[in-house]
C-alpha cells in the first residue's frame, strides 16, 4: 500500500514539475517587434535579479542579446554567457531555469534549443515610458 501511495506522490510531483516547466517555455518570433525603439538606449543599468509574475514571450535582439517580456509590460534584455550559442537569432525555443520562482537571477540559466546557458547580464528596459513620450509628442502635433 505504501508503494502505491509513494508512486502516486512521485507521479503527481513529476506532473507538477512538467507543467511548471511548460509554463516557463515560450517560442519567440524571428525578430524584435517592428517599431521597437533602440532597446539599448532604453535599458537601465545591469541588475542582479528581476522579479516577475509570469514569463510571456521572448525575442532575439541581435546575435548576443534576448529581450524577455513578462506580465505587467515588464521587459528585460538578457545576455547569455559565451560560448553558449553562436547566434541567438537562430534559436527556436527558450525556457527559463531559475533557482527561485518568479525571480530571475544573474547566473540563473536559459535553455536555448536544449542548450543550458548561464545569464551573464540583465538590463531592465523601460518601453512603457518610451510609448508615453511618443503619445505625448503625437498629441502636440510632433513625431508624425
Amino acid at each position: 500500500m505504501k508503494s502505491v501511495v509513494m508512486t502516486a506522490r512521485l507521479l503527481t510531483i513529476s506532473l507538477l514539475a512538467c507543467s511548471l516547466l511548460a509554463a516557463c517555455a515560450a517560442r519567440g518570433p524571428s525578430t524584435v517587434p517592428e517599431g521597437t525603439p533602440d532597446l539599448f538606449e532604453l535599458a537601465g543599468d545591469p541588475v542582479d535579479h528581476v522579479r516577475f509574475t509570469k514569463f510571456l514571450e521572448w525575442w532575439p535582439v541581435n546575435r548576443d542579446w534576448l529581450l524577455l517580456r513578462f506580465s505587467n509590460q515588464q521587459y528585460v534584455l538578457v545576455q547569455p554567457m559565451d560560448p553558449c550559442f553562436s547566434n541567438l537569432r537562430e534559436a527556436h525555443s527558450m525556457t527559463l531555469s531559475q533557482a527561485s520562482p518568479n525571480r530571475l537571477d544573474k547566473f540563473d540559466r536559459l535553455r536555448l534549443d536544449g542548450r543550458q546557458c548561464r545569464i551573464s547580464e540583465m538590463r531592465p528596459v523601460d518601453i512603457d515610458s518610451h510609448r508615453q513620450a511618443l503619445l505625448a509628442l503625437q498629441a502636440t502635433g510632433g513625431g508624425t
